[in-house]
């Protein structure tokens, strides 16, 4: 039988408002360099609503990009996630990662709402 060890848990959320909503023209990024090659990183969220009805998420948005140890390069993972439907799964990397991003933006108007609650 396998011991594993969890290292690091934490939390990350987008800056707010007295209201409690995010915060319009935010532009939010989220660092996590896992220990090593042989290590992972899990993301998902306690909840998640952003403000966007369109599925493309043109207006307020969160992204993932990651480097691997093997290239200096960043990709972009092919999914953007917006509104309340678009709720994204639990991530997991790969082990090669050897940094993982995450970009909330929103928008200069004024419709915003909760955001998110994001956990490591």
């Amino acid at each position: 039988m396998k011991t594993i060890t969890c290292l690091f848990v934490g939390k990350f959320e987008p800056p707010r408002s007295s209201e409690n909503d995010y915060f319009a023209n935010s532009n939010c990024t989220f660092n996590f360099f896992p220990l090593n090659e042989n290590s992972r990183l899990l993301i998902w969220y306690d909840y998640f609503n952003i403000v966007d009805d369109n599925v493309q998420c043109p207006s307020d948005n969160l992204t993932y990009t990651y480097s691997l140890y093997s290239s200096s390069k960043f990709y972009l993972y092919p999914l953007i996630y917006c509104g309340y439907r678009n709720f994204p799964p639990p991530y997991l990397t790969l082990r090669s990662t050897q940094h993982f991003r995450v970009h909330f933006r929103s928008n200069d108007d004024n419709d915003a709402s909760l955001g998110f609650n994001g956990r490591y």
